[in-house]
């Protein structure tokens, strides 16, 4: 495959952003979705993508997704309403959903498809990278890159792509942010980066937001993608980058093997998959402590933070999410003794 990032969507029509949550508003507006339609959107999300939602007055509708992180398409059956416009379904940690399955009944219903695939832009099924499934596919480089911003609104769709007359504002440079991000790059290289992350705590200290505040913050996060992480995009090696996150997934597969309150959600990895991290079922606490303290160079973290509306509703709340920990793939595993 081409080591030319963009060229991952072949033909496709893209738009570049600055964040995910901003490219989904513009293919959310494409597709004609206003105030008053409702979205079918899995329960087990993360709070920010219901940032565009929110904006626009678009109701999200909760189905709920099994442990396997399948959707339940007969719920989302019974949950649909006059006003449903489209279905949005996740490739959870890089690992592709059943794609044919999830058109077959969109287009049985009448409703456009939306492909989350912010988790899987180096990810492919087989030969083919995710992405290419949905009415549009929204991409985040930065989740698996080592890029500090930018994502990707693929226009699957030739209609929507013949009709969006935004191309050029969608992708124009941003040149203060770019300053901005090299200046953070070059003071990381000098040993002054925890000086200018101190800084910029004080000053945007008002600005700062945490909890549920994320999934109605969206006006900071409308701008393109930086020169920096195009320029940066350029230099990627993806062949290296897919291969090297595929055997660190593996060695910690083997590394999980007989532990107890640990259990991988996917047990193999098949051909093309470029995970984003390793997921985990975890027991208890006390698995989880063990996790943290034995995964040497390795963050250990929870996903997702869940909605507002999901945490407060308990007959939504997936029964699992408080279970589902991840393991990052920037290290391998270490060996065991």
């Amino acid at each position: 495959m081409s080591n030319d990032v963009l060229s991952l969507f072949g033909s496709r029509q893209v738009r570049l952003f600055g964040f995910a949550r901003a490219a989904l508003l513009h293919g959310l507006e494409l597709m004609g979705i206003s105030r008053g339609d409702s979205l079918l959107v899995p329960s087990f999300i993360c709070d920010v993508v219901l940032a565009p939602l929110n904006r626009m007055g678009v109701e999200p509708v909760f189905y709920s997704v099994g442990q396997d992180l399948r959707p339940n398409l007969q719920e989302a059956e019974r949950l649909l309403r006059p006003q449903t416009r489209a279905l949005l379904a996740v490739n959870y940690f890089g690992f592709p959903q059943d794609w044919r399955a999830l058109r077959a009944w969109t287009d049985g219903k009448g409703l456009r498809l939306i492909e989350d695939n912010a988790h899987g832009f180096v990810s492919c099924e087989g030969e083919q990278p995710l992405g290419l499934s949905g009415d549009i596919s929204i991409c985040s480089f930065r989740k698996s890159l080592p890029v500090p911003d930018g994502a990707a609104l693929v226009l699957n769709d030739t209609d929507l792509a013949a009709a969006d007359r935004t191309a050029g504002d969608a992708s124009r440079l941003a040149v203060v942010p770019t300053v901005k991000m090299l200046v953070r790059h070059l003071a990381e290289r000098a040993g002054l980066g925890e000086v200018v992350r101190r800084i910029q705590k004080v000053r945007h200290k008002d600005e700062s937001l945490s909890g549920h505040e994320e999934e109605h913050e969206l006006e900071s996060y409308l701008v393109p993608c930086t020169l920096y992480s195009r320029l940066a995009l350029l230099w990627v090696n993806i062949p290296k980058f897919r291969k090297m996150r595929r055997q660190h997934y593996e060695s910690w597969l083997q590394w999980c093997v007989g532990r107890s309150g640990v259990c991988p959600i996917w047990q193999d990895l098949p051909a093309g998959v470029v995970p984003l991290a390793l997921p985990l079922h975890v027991g208890d606490p006390a698995a989880v402590d063990r996790l943290r303290a034995e995964c040497h160079g390795a963050e250990v973290r929870h996903w997702p933070r869940l909605p507002e509306s999901i945490t407060n509703n308990v007959s939504a709340l997936p029964s699992f999410h408080r279970n589902i920990w991840t393991i990052s793939l920037n290290v391998p595993a270490p060996k065991r003794g």
